[in-house]
């Protein structure tokens, strides 16, 4: 995030007030407009025609003291522009100008939008410098200059030094390999084209490739770090051939376009790491939508000391996975890490004398020496039929990827409550939501009390980047959520090129672990009220989420902001 300094503090208005553009009469009515409408006065203005978009613009350039740029198509370096997507230009009104060392100078219509600024700054790996220019000669320079420059082209010209090779399609047996420096020169532009979407998305190690039809182009977009990020934008010409590859590529059928298809393609990529592509493909009024997520088959980083976990939490942690005979619930939102952590928890347990079976859907990692099941509702294997055949094969310990239906829940617990540890997950902010969801099913609360071993509820924060993260004074009013601690020095994002100017990478987890005693049981037995049950939890003197964000933010691993994003629909509720 940038701060500009304010070269004057009049406001826009009064500005163009004291330069005789306007009047008095027109600011007071923009003002009392404002009021309603929330709108930038300079918008408003320029709405009501009392002042011109380059007498805003240049009002703006001298409060901000910044470059006011008077012809930005003419003043824009082609290379530069290149940095930028041209449907992130356009829904920024903003043109890339030139790149230096010092940063990457940027006409904007709203110099003082920081959301902007900071997807400019992803987008192109550059520190953003801001100039300001007219919303409408920006867009005149967007249609000039990105209809000279051929995106796709720059890109799929380097893509024969690397290769993406798919090694499993739609989950058939075979190859497709593209070779590097050979067959890549000489394949079609909508395979190099689509490998390197995949490349890119996997160096910036992202969870989501979008592909995203528009009236006019194709949004691209990855899910980073939990951050959806445009990346580019491909004409809409090149959709549907777009569309065909991924298709190939995930054993879909290339001739229905009318409902939604589901593949997976197993592709392993110069990076030397194999990726398994989930591909879902859903019809929209501009074309078919394509989802493709990434799930690296990387066991280092299921490793229990991966997690995040501080020695309290994971002494919780391993008191709950090495029960003989229990239930252990993993709770949090999508995208929280909950897979994840259950496949730790494997991890621990995958010995010789231990046989492990999962029921998962999708099967997010393969791991060996275990026996892990593909649900599969078009054949009739379902979560619950899954569960009654697995446990007719002596399992020691069940996965159950998720407990969604009454049926699954019920043969769970008899498992539970008769020699098998359980590991599952439950769509639920904590630990108390967990056992009113449970209650919503339908399951006696005496079956709960008794194979309940405890919950663990977690949620994943951005790291801060440790090349850039700048130390700073928090202020007394952040101090007081402190305390106890009431530390000198907290640290804030800053941004540099090893974090594509975000400050942040990598994700980590913060964790509330809950083992239950007998006083607790003897509560669920009589309660499903998610307000008694969170304060009997509180009288137990439990970490909460918001206390282990803290002390990452102590630690200096996160931030506050971070850490108060993840948790505030979990403060809301507690």
């Amino acid at each position: 995030m940038k701060d500009f300094p304010q070269h004057k503090l009049d406001r826009i208005g009064h500005i163009l007030r004291e330069w005789g553009v306007i009047s008095e009469e027109q600011l007071r009515q923009a003002v009392k407009q404002q009021q309603q409408t929330h709108e930038i006065i300079g918008k408003i203005l320029v709405k009501n025609g009392a002042a011109g978009e380059e007498a805003v613009a240049k009002a703006v350039a001298y409060q901000l003291n910044i470059p006011y740029i008077e012809e930005p198509a003419a003043e824009a370096d082609p290379e530069a522009v290149k940095l930028v997507p041209e449907s992130l230009a356009r829904r920024t009104i903003s043109i890339p100008l030139s790149h230096t060392e010092n940063g990457l100078l940027v006409a904007l219509s709203e110099p003082l939008n920081l959301v902007n600024i900071d997807d400019l700054g992803y987008a192109s790996n550059c520190r953003i410098i801001p100039a300001v220019s007219s919303p409408g000669k920006i867009l005149a320079a967007v249609d000039a200059l990105y209809r000279s420059v051929d995106p796709i082209a720059e890109l799929i010209k380097g893509i024969g030094v690397e290769h993406v090779e798919v090694l499993n399609r739609g989950g058939e047996d075979g190859a497709e390999i593209i070779e590097a420096g050979g067959k890549a020169d000489i394949a079609p532009p909508i395979i190099r084209f689509v490998n390197w979407i995949i490349l890119e998305a996997a160096r910036q190690k992202a969870s989501d490739i979008h592909l995203d039809p528009t009236q006019t182009l194709t949004r691209i977009r990855f899910r980073v770090d939990g951050m959806l990020r445009d990346i580019m934008s491909s004409p809409k010409g090149m959709h549907a051939a777009v569309c065909t590859r991924v298709k190939v590529m995930g054993g879909l059928n290339i001739a229905e376009h009318r409902i939604p298809q589901d593949g997976r393609a197993l592709v392993r990529t110069c990076l030397a790491e194999d990726v398994d592509v989930r591909i879902n493909v859903v019809p929209t009024i501009y074309g078919e939508k394509i989802n493709m997520r990434l799930l690296e088959q990387n066991r280092e980083r299921l490793a229990p000391d991966r997690l995040g976990m501080d020695p309290e939490t994971m002494k919780g942690f391993l008191e709950l996975i090495r029960q003989p005979s229990a239930m252990t619930l993993v709770v949090g939102p999508t995208g929280s890490g909950k897979t994840t952590t259950l496949y730790s928890a494997l991890t621990t347990l995958n010995t010789p004398a231990t046989h492990i079976i999962t029921v998962e859907d999708p099967v997010e990692y393969r791991m060996e020496n275990i026996n892990q099941i593909q649900v599969n509702p078009k054949t009739g294997l379902t979560f619950s039929q899954g569960l009654r055949a697995v446990l007719r094969q002596d399992p020691n310990v069940i996965l159950i990827g998720e407990i969604r239906d009454r049926e699954t829940a019920e043969i769970a617990f008899e498992a539970a409550t008769t020699g098998h540890l359980v590991l599952s997950t439950v769509h639920s902010s904590d630990a108390a939501h967990a056992v009113a969801r449970l209650a919503t099913l339908g399951l006696n609360p005496f079956i709960v009390s008794s194979g309940l071993a405890g919950i663990i509820s977690q949620r994943l924060v951005r790291k801060l980047c440790p090349h850039c993260k700048a130390p700073y004074t928090p202020p007394s009013a952040v101090l007081r959520q402190l305390e106890p601690e009431n530390p000198a020095v907290l640290y804030k994002a800053a941004g540099c090129d090893k974090c594509r100017q975000t400050g942040y990478t990598s994700r980590v987890g913060i964790y509330e672990v809950v083992v239950l005693d007998a006083g607790m049981r003897d509560i669920i037995q009589s309660e499903t009220s998610v307000s008694r049950l969170q304060y009997a939890f509180a009288k137990m003197h439990i970490r909460s989420l918001w206390a282990g964000g803290i002390q990452k933010v102590l630690e200096g691993t996160t931030t506050l902001e971070e850490v108060l994003r993840v948790t505030q629909n979990y403060m809301l509720t507690a």
